[in-house]
């Protein structure tokens, strides 16, 4: 038989519930936080780096017109990790970037296995389900699309 409280689990260390309970309300904010500053960087070194005229000579060759997919790819992850950082467009933004991500993993990432160290499918496959996550849920309660009161 389960208790009424079987839904809320108790720390293990009793004493830090002080720090869990006024931090736990920002928790999927500070995930969807963390997931827009790592795509940034990508999208920044695609678009002001040269990232895009390699990606596009290299994975792309066989897409039409590569280079305008790269740097496509390259404004996605800035500008669409800066507004996941913000919860603005989350769904949208987080939908865009589930295809991206399956496409890479399918057709750069499958064959160099697991480990992300030799370019394998980890890291893109763990950005995958975040942004799954953020598609399902949305902004969540500290987002701007909350805040307008707007979820596209």
């Amino acid at each position: 038989m389960m208790s009424a409280d079987a839904g809320t689990p108790r720390p293990i260390l009793p004493s830090l519930a002080r720090i869990y309970q006024p931090l736990a309300p920002y928790g999927y904010a500070f995930l969807r936080a963390c997931t827009g500053a790592m795509l940034i960087p990508h999208g920044a070194q695609k678009l002001f780096f040269g990232g895009a005229a390699a990606l596009g000579g290299k994975t792309l060759a066989a897409w039409p017109a590569p280079l305008a997919w790269a740097y496509g790819i390259g404004v996605l992850e800035f500008v669409g990790g800066a507004l996941l950082v913000l919860g603005l467009l989350t769904r949208p933004i987080a939908l865009l970037l589930v295809v991206e991500l399956l496409v890479f993993i399918f057709s750069v990432h499958i064959d160099k296995g697991w480990l992300w160290n030799r370019g394998g499918i980890q890291y893109p496959l763990f950005l995958l389900g975040l942004c799954l996550a953020f598609l399902f849920r949305g902004g969540g309660h500290y987002s701007l699309d909350r805040a307008i009161g707007k979820e596209f």
